[in-house]
């Protein structure tokens, strides 16, 4: 069909609708934050066809976008460790892990509003972050009580007579989140190499 001044707008939908294929289209950047996002939070080995189906992309362009997801992680001191017919998992220390964790977080998160999203954590406010990102926070705060955190970092404030500035504030909270959540799991600061695929 040809497009042209005369083409109503049903047929104009229906033309975009078929050359997207009814898929979600990610860009390239995020479907390396899909790909670091299921590498952070996976408790077993993940797969190109996992990545494939998660991203709705090609083989091909699931392999290039993992080697730059790949090599964002080992700049970080966290290997990753890929087997043939078993997958892929991370190999890394704890410490690592967490300040890897929140340094993902404040990247997907740097064109974001800190008040916004911190009020997001409370309900107050509905931001609406991008999908991998929206999974992660998820991940972090399941199970964590955020108010208990919030309150911590105030109660420091006070007793210290310091005033966090909203940056650090959000930083320090989205930190020990992390720390919470991963003492949760069972990750302790002593697992000087930890297999993230169990």
């Amino acid at each position: 069909m040809i497009v042209n001044k005369n083409t109503s707008d049903k047929e104009l939908y229906k033309i975009i609708k078929n050359l997207s294929n009814n898929d979600d289209y990610y860009t390239k950047e995020e479907r390396e934050s899909i790909i670091i996002n299921e590498l952070l939070t996976s408790k077993k080995e993940i797969t190109y066809d996992y990545l494939m189906s998660k991203t709705k992309t090609s083989k091909t362009t699931i392999v290039k976008d993992f080697a730059l997801s790949e090599k964002w992680l080992v700049d970080r001191n966290i290997k990753v460790i890929k087997k043939t017919r078993v997958g892929i998992k991370l190999e890394y220390d704890e410490l690592t892990f967490r300040n890897v964790s929140l340094e993902y977080i404040e990247k997907e998160l740097k064109q974001a509003n800190y008040q916004k999203i911190y009020n997001n954590f409370y309900g107050s406010d509905f931001f609406k972050l991008n999908l991998p990102m929206n999974n992660y926070i998820s991940y972090v705060t399941k199970n964590v009580n955020v108010t208990m955190i919030n309150n911590f970092i105030k109660k420091y404030e006070n007793d210290f007579l310091i005033k966090f500035i909203e940056d650090s504030f959000i930083k320090i909270f989205l930190y020990l989140l992390i720390t919470i959540k991963r003492i949760s799991e069972g990750f302790s600061l002593e697992d000087k190499k930890h297999k993230a695929a169990l």
